[in-house]
């Protein structure tokens, strides 16, 4: 934003005097010509400045209701009281649709948003990987064969 807003007044000044951005005439007033300057400086600044990606404000809320969903969206609930569970998803969803948008800044765009939402998907989706471990346990192994086995002694 804020590199678009100097290239702006850049370019109005520009188009004020007449000259191109490389070739400055002779006949700019010397403030215009400061003003032209410090501009293409905090171009420069701004251009070579990484852009931090800023968490969610409520990231922590919005992963315990997508904590909440997963099982749910995959189905993995039983009992009798399935279908009622089940029903619980489109709050849970609405929630979450609340939480993002509560995190919000003042000058986002949706774009924005969706890209640092996109970002803590990416992280719950790691978090809730399944890790393989070794099974210490086979059919016809000896406690002292396990115990070898789970120390990686075989």
């Amino acid at each position: 934003h804020l590199i678009a807003h100097a290239q702006e007044k850049l370019e109005a000044l520009e188009e004020k005097v007449g000259g191109d951005e490389d070739e400055a005439p002779k006949s700019i007033p010397e403030g215009v010509a400061k003003a032209i300057t410090s501009l293409k400086e905090r171009i420069a600044k701004l251009e070579d400045v990484a852009a931090r990606d800023v968490p969610l404000r409520k990231s922590k809320e919005i992963l315990a209701v997508w904590k909440k969903m997963k099982p749910l969206q995959e189905h993995a609930v039983s009992g009798p009281n399935k279908r009622k569970i089940l029903d619980q998803l489109p709050v849970l969803e609405a929630e979450a649709n609340d939480l993002i948008q509560q995190s919000k800044d003042w000058f986002e765009t949706d774009e924005e948003l969706e890209e640092r939402v996109d970002i803590l998907k990416r992280a719950f989706k790691g978090q809730t990987k399944k890790k393989g471990g070794r099974k210490t346990k086979a059919k016809g192994m000896s406690k002292k064969a396990q115990l070898r086995a789970a120390r990686g002694l075989s």
